[in-house]
């Protein structure tokens, strides 16, 4: 037991020593002391009878909080606990055991900065309060335990006065605190699925209106030469294997309960994936306009090609979404001694100040696109940029756009032959985007 005051053996709340009154006697209680008013005899009221008879450790506390009577459960407690005097703490003020308050006012009940069970008990003492419980730790050398204080006005001698006693709660609270946890660990589970369905969901949309793009163009364009209908079909059919890759990746993501991104690391050859997907982005919105600035010699990346197609997807998506259909998208990379950049700019309206926390929290839509976006998309790029080891980073640019760029390190890459070092910018966007 870790209580501080000569009630240890009562599992009382810890407190500081009481201070014995200039009339009180000491008594040896092993290597501490113990101290009573000689002045104050037990009761004989009726009550204390009834308080010998209850299962759980009781006292009763005349007016001013002194301890009048105690039971056998008490008395067994405190013997346990190491006490060795003969009173078990009769002629002892339990509210004393308490901190005090300080200050102004400190002596008159209810004082501001007074110990919560300290004020309860005072409330109950004076008739403020009809019943008060406290619960608290109180912890043995070898087991965590906690106890709840109850106190309920009772006549000690005609005179108003208190029935407290202590219950060992323990079990009681390690049970709410598993079901706490197991109810924390249900809603994180929860939140983490419908963040990868919404997520998938959400990914969908770009293979989905490439598919519909490349399949509209063989339909309406009537001298389409076979050569140009087999390029569309095979770009159709590249997206459906795309949404395929999905959707098997969902089914074998929610069978993970933890939902961790776990990237199956394979050679990317990063400058082909961006390529194919521009291509699709000018299909499926015909009226944008991309610029790309990527180095020949760009090193591959050792990362999750799914991952690396959902990065990128979502990214010129997302600047179609809220720069509009007719923006223009710059795409640079290119390496220094710190690895591989890429940046995505757009030269839309810009993200403004006070939403650009909110684009990183899952489920919470921009104000403006609210009917057609989960807010799922940048949260998601943040997230399997991180799994591949790199950064990601998003700005309002001083002009008018947004730039997104990711930073991935040296490890990640193929090829060992990088740039000078320096401040990397994108060198071909076009102006209005810088």
């Amino acid at each position: 037991m870790t209580s501080q005051t000569a009630f240890q053996g009562l599992d009382g709340p810890p407190g500081p020593e009481p201070r014995p009154s200039p009339k009180s006697q000491r008594r040896t209680n092993g290597t501490r002391t113990a101290s009573a008013n000689p002045n104050v005899k037990p009761s004989s009221d009726p009550i204390t009878q009834t308080v010998e008879a209850l299962p759980f450790a009781a006292a009763v506390l005349d007016q001013d909080g002194v301890i009048r009577a105690v039971n056998r459960a008490w008395r067994k407690n405190a013997t346990v606990g190491g006490y060795r005097g003969d009173d078990f703490f009769v002629g002892w003020n339990y509210l004393d055991i308490f901190p005090k308050p300080t200050g102004k006012g400190a002596e008159s009940p209810g004082a501001r900065g007074e110990h919560p069970a300290r004020a309860g008990l005072n409330a109950v003492l004076t008739g403020k309060m009809q019943h008060f419980d406290y619960k608290y730790p109180c912890h043995a050398p070898n087991q965590n335990r906690w106890f709840r204080l109850h106190a309920s006005p009772v006549e000690v001698d005609e005179r108003p006065g208190a029935l407290i006693y202590h219950i060992n709660v323990t079990k009681e609270h390690e049970d709410q605190d598993m079901l706490t946890r197991a109810l924390d660990r249900a809603r994180a589970f929860q939140s983490a699925q419908k963040l990868h369905v919404a997520g998938i969901n959400h990914d969908l949309r770009a293979p989905l209106n490439a598919i519909k793009g490349y399949l509209e163009m063989v339909e309406s364009i009537p001298d389409l030469s076979d050569e140009k209908k087999a390029d569309y079909l095979r770009n159709a059919r590249r997206a459906s294997d795309h949404m395929l890759d999905l959707v098997t990746d969902l089914l074998v993501r929610t069978r993970d309960e933890e939902q961790r991104l776990r990237i199956q690391a394979v050679p990317i050859d990063l400058g082909a994936l961006i390529l194919d997907l521009t291509d699709d982005l000018k299909v499926s919105t015909p009226t944008v306009e991309v610029v790309l600035d990527i180095v020949p010699s760009l090193p591959g990346l050792l990362g999750d090609p799914t991952m690396m197609r959902r990065i990128f997807e979502n990214l010129l998506s997302n600047c179609v979404k809220h720069a509009g259909p007719r923006c223009t998208v710059a795409i640079a990379a290119a390496c220094d001694t710190d690895g591989l950049r890429i940046s995505v700019t757009d030269d839309g309206p810009g993200i403004p100040k006070h939403a650009m926390d909110a684009a990183l929290t899952p489920f919470l839509p921009s104000p403006a696109k609210a009917a057609d976006s989960v807010g799922l998309g940048v949260f998601l790029v943040r997230a399997m940029v991180k799994a591949h080891d790199g950064v990601f980073d998003i700005q309002r640019l001083a002009g008018k756009g947004t730039r997104t760029t990711i930073r991935f390190p040296v490890k990640r890459l193929l090829k060992a032959t990088l740039a000078a070092a320096g401040d990397w910018q994108p060198n071909a966007a076009p102006a209005g985007l810088q």
